[in-house]
């Protein structure tokens, strides 16, 4: 089971027609479900708007890592 939280891509395109989530977009788990589904936000990284909020699958997204948030100074 993921947490909540964590940063997730989705791995199918069964929710770009009804709900606008398009395979490859990264999102956030902001809920868990007793049934095992988890609500995934998928936001624009630029502006923080939602694009989507979709209740999915567990095989249908993978577990990715935090973005390295370090800058490089010359």
């Amino acid at each position: 089971m993921l947490e909540n939280f964590s940063r997730v891509a989705l791995v199918t395109d069964k929710y770009a027609t009804s709900d606008g989530a398009r395979k490859g977009m990264n999102g956030y788990i902001v809920e868990t479900y007793a049934d095992g589904r988890y609500e995934v936000e998928f936001s624009d990284p630029e502006t923080g708007v939602t694009l989507a909020l979709v209740a999915v699958s567990e095989e249908d997204i993978r577990l990715m890592p935090e973005p390295d948030d370090t800058e490089e100074t010359d």
